[in-house]
């Protein structure tokens, strides 16, 4: 059932790959832990072997959570991109092949402070106070076993049916989003083109006072001719013109001389203007003709080769399409064999995350020098491959990274990558 008593849906998946939410899964003794999980959107060639699956096991830092539980939070509402589902997503982007464990806090203190107390006992801020032996790794074992019950059990139709609602709610969310992005482009726009417009209203002021302050030197004569100011030798040979030219008649050479002067100015630059015409039909022209019917039979002919080669290919290529599309046909198909805890572990702790990662070094000496004869987590720590420390960190005064000589002894021999 996806329904609790308490109202809350024990699975809510966004997608049909994904992240689902399962709420409550028990582990060791009492304890019980929220999960997001995502399947793997790659399918193996060998997955029907629990043992050839890999899964990642994140423990997330201070403020990480639910979306909506961080969006009633002043602190937190700006890290809303870093939630718990959006950090299983994109740790699905980089482990594709990979089942996606991301274990929730027991409880988050201010609903800021991300507390493990499940895995290590720490106070109301998350501090640690790391023992010998928490049965932190068993509490693990326990949680992957019944995940994997869970989400074998969770009826399929209801998966389905959840998954198209909240894809079409999540469709919705980036159509808005977009359009509001649209619109701040928009106004963005808007402002730089008025920011751009400013200038250039200067400029043409500035052209408008320079035009009259030219236009007080310029006077006309009574015929309405421009009367340009000549001055020195140049005004008596003016003088000597005009009175060889029969006196009245002399004005009228230079408005003659400026009209003749214009005409000449138009006829050079269309004669320029022909010419720059003629010189880019010149350029594009023969190229470009000689390039598109070289392009043109280039593409015929590949279009000929690539028909044959589909051709050829459609007989040997229809069989094996059509198992993969049976084989594929569910899309529920990480849920075959599914036994997380017989998977290989990949353990990723960040920041306040990472006190997780270092109660396991605790009881791994536990383990192999106090305990050496009990072999109940032999197997578990047998699946685990690796193990990243991302920014660890915590408000404490110790303890934030194990320097203890015999724990990393420990962990040396013990030879995992970390």
């Amino acid at each position: 059932m996806l329904g609790g008593g308490s109202g809350e849906r024990l699975c809510t998946p966004s997608t049909s790959a994904g992240p689902f939410r399962i709420f409550s899964v028990a582990g060791f003794q009492n304890r019980a832990n929220d999960i997001v999980y995502c399947p793997p959107i790659v399918r193996q060639q060998a997955q029907h072997v629990p043992e050839d699956s890999t899964a990642i096991i994140y423990f997330g830092g201070d403020v990480q959570d639910f979306p909506e539980s961080m969006e009633t939070n002043r602190d937190s509402r700006g890290y809303m991109k870093y939630n718990l589902e959006n950090s299983a997503i994109l740790l699905r982007e980089a482990f594709p092949r990979s089942h996606i464990i991301v274990i929730r806090p027991v409880r988050m203190e201010f609903k800021t402070f991300s507390c493990f107390d499940n895995f290590v006992r720490g106070n109301n801020a998350g501090v640690p106070d790391h023992t010998p032996m928490n049965h932190a790794l068993q509490h693990l074992e326990k949680l992957l076993q019944n995940l994997s019950q869970r989400l074998i059990s969770i009826p399929e139709n209801e998966i389905l049916d959840q998954a198209a609602q909240a894809a079409a709610a999540a469709a919705a969310v980036a159509a808005a989003a977009a359009a509001a992005a649209l619109t701040l482009s928009n106004a963005t726009v808007a402002a730089e083109s008025n920011s751009q417009s400013a200038p250039a209203n200067d400029s043409s002021q500035e052209m408008d006072i320079d035009i009259l302050q030219v236009q007080e030197n310029i006077t006309v004569d009574a015929d309405g001719a421009v009367i340009f100011p000549i001055v020195g030798s140049e005004a008596a040979e003016l003088l000597n013109n005009v009175t060889g030219n029969n006196g009245n008649n002399g004005h009228q050479e230079p408005t003659n001389n400026h009209q003749e002067q214009a005409n000449n100015l138009q006829q050079a630059q269309q004669q320029q203007q022909q010419q720059q015409s003629a010189a880019a039909i010149k350029m594009t022209s023969p190229t470009t003709a000689l390039g598109g019917t070289n392009n043109v039979e280039h593409y015929n002919n590949d279009c000929a080769t690539g028909q044959q080669t589909r051709q050829a290919q459609v007989g040997s290529g229809t069989a094996n399409a059509t198992a993969t599309v049976n084989s594929d046909s569910n899309p529920l198909w990480w849920r075959e064999n599914l036994n997380l805890d017989k998977s290989k572990l990949v353990l990723i702790g960040f920041s306040k995350g990472c006190v997780v990662l270092n109660q396991f070094i605790y009881e791994f000496h536990y383990l192999k020098t106090l305990t050496p004869d009990d072999s109940s987590m032999c197997r578990l720590l047998s699946r685990i491959t690796d193990m990243y420390w991302l920014d660890g960190g915590h408000g404490g005064q110790k303890n934030t990274w194990i320097t203890s000589r015999s724990l990393l002894e420990t962990l040396t021999r013990m030879g995992k990558p970390v």
